[in-house]
């Protein structure tokens, strides 16, 4: 595959929220503004942080969705391989939960299979839910190849302060960092 040759850097997403409780109060009415059936990819700790919340938003509502767990490398095979799953499941939503390694892995994926977008970190110390590129490793080696510029940026970014309020405080102060590195 080529990569994309646009030099363009872009930078945010469709909607932007970020508030207390935000999944519970806006999680239902965002994907249903993109689809009816919805892919969680989420990383373990992603999981843990978010998924009770993201059940009680969606519990009334008629999106069907499921929880895969993401324990692989961000590189070209594992995108490929969500892609197909998403698209041949009839998935029309793909949704990343987690912090930097599920974030760019799922923007990939859902590039590769042309599918709505939708981040939910649980992390501070991540730029990754709202820029559109991903970094990109070998499956094997673990050796990091580069990155790859994305055509789109996320559709939504939905960021519960009730989930970042209960993050381990050295990725609080990574959050702080990573922003204050990117302010020059």
């Amino acid at each position: 595959m080529a990569l994309n040759t646009d030099i363009a850097y872009k930078f945010g997403c469709g909607r932007y929220i970020q508030e207390k409780n935000a999944i519970e109060d806006n999680l239902a009415v965002e994907l249903a503004r993109f689809g009816k059936k919805a892919l969680f990819i989420c990383g373990e700790n992603g999981y843990k942080a978010a998924h009770t919340r993201i059940e009680n938003a969606l519990k009334n509502t008629k999106l069907a969705y499921e929880f895969t767990i993401f324990t692989s490398t961000p590189c070209f095979e594992t995108a490929d391989e969500l892609a197909a799953y998403a698209n041949d499941n009839g998935f029309d939503i793909i949704c990343g939960v987690g912090g930097g390694v599920v974030m760019d892995t799922v923007k990939f994926a859902a590039e590769r299979a042309d599918l709505t977008l939708v981040q939910i970190p649980t992390i501070s110390a991540t730029c990754a839910a709202a820029t559109p590129l991903s970094v990109l490793y070998d499956r094997n080696t673990h050796a990091h190849i580069g990155s790859i510029k994305l055509m789109k940026e996320a559709d939504a970014v939905i960021v519960d302060l009730g989930i970042m309020i209960d993050q381990p405080p050295r990725l609080f102060w990574a959050g702080i960092m990573d922003s204050m590195a990117k302010l020059i």
